[in-house]
């Protein structure tokens, strides 16, 4: 699965036991994560996945995760310079938003793909 490595500002200070929460959620999903950053990548250009509150389902308890291309934000600061400088064969950037309006932004590694020898 995709790990995580968290971007050292974070924009809330975190209970460490919802982020170890957030951490298991993260590698349960890291795969399909993965998966859709690099469609969104490759249809879009460069951008993020973010997971709002707004596209939460209380239903079901899922929240969808939406790819956004840089083209669609209006950035800023240490989001606008992580946009710009992760390397899409090997990274994308998770944001989750909170009710509160804080966010904790995620940089992931992509999964190692096996390589086929060549014949």
């Amino acid at each position: 699965m995709a790990k995580g490595r968290k971007v050292p500002k974070q924009t809330t200070a975190t209970d460490p036991a919802l982020e170890a929460g957030r951490q298991r959620w993260i590698e349960q999903h890291g795969g399909a994560l993965a998966k859709q950053a690099l469609e969104g990548y490759r249809k879009e250009g460069r951008g993020i996945i973010v997971m709002q509150p707004a596209d939460h389902d209380p239903q079901t308890n899922t929240t969808t995760a939406r790819y956004i291309s840089e083209h669609g934000l209006e950035l800023s600061g240490e989001l606008a310079r992580l946009v710009q400088a992760y390397d899409p064969a090997r990274h994308f950037i998770l944001v989750i938003q909170h009710l509160d309006s804080s966010e904790n932004t995620y940089v992931m590694e992509l999964p190692q793909m096996p390589t086929v020898p060549s014949a």
